[in-house]
């Protein structure tokens, strides 16, 4: 597994480091594009308090390669809030087997979404729905702006390839790290909604 970025938070008053956070990925956990090559990888985001307060935050989605931001955040139910105890360190390794099931189980779900057409309509839908996730009814939004392809691997209307065209473009400016991390899981279930229906 190798680090791909890490960061940290400063507290206003003191500056010292309050939490940290790491995004790792594994290559054995790979979604590989129509040419056999890969395009994501399954990412595992570590965050941790310095201090203990806070419990150690593991969050699984995807990184994929060709992506301006990277990362591709959504799978909630592959969350482990670990609390800074014995017994939950000594049990870690249990903790990481648990997630490396789940990322086998994501890589299904988007080749799912990768075998899923959509329609131009139900693109549109789907653009519409994803903006008023992260904006009121008050904001003015033109779907064809989160739709636009950005480049020739984001061509095609495969619910997964729309759905990275829709997630680069809506979050491209979300620059908290939880933020991010809610708006990409809430993208991704409605994407899983596009994917399994008939």
């Amino acid at each position: 597994m190798a680090i791909k970025r890490c960061s940290g938070t400063k507290r206003k008053k003191t500056a010292k480091i309050s939490s940290h956070y790491a995004q790792l990925h594994h290559p054995d956990f790979a979604v590989l594009n129509k040419h056999g090559k890969t395009e994501a990888l399954a990412s595992i985001t570590l965050s941790n308090s310095c201090t203990g307060i806070q419990p150690l935050n593991m969050d699984l989605g995807a990184f994929r390669l060709v992506c301006s931001n990277g990362a591709v955040r959504f799978d909630r139910a592959a969350e482990s809030n670990i609390k800074h105890t014995e017994v939950n360190y000594r049990d870690l390794p249990q903790i990481i087997a648990k997630m490396n099931n789940k990322a086998i189980i994501l890589a299904e779900e988007i080749s799912n979404m990768k075998r899923k057409q959509l329609s131009v309509d139900d693109m549109k839908k789907f653009a519409f729905e994803a903006a008023r996730l992260r904006f009121d009814d008050t904001i003015e939004m033109n779907v064809e702006d989160l739709l636009r392809i950005n480049r020739i691997e984001d061509e095609g209307n495969d619910v997964w390839t729309v759905f990275n065209r829709i997630q680069e473009n809506l979050t491209a400016d979300v620059k908290n790290l939880n933020a991010d991390i809610l708006l990409n899981q809430q993208l991704f279930a409605l994407a899983d909604q596009y994917a399994i229906a008939i």
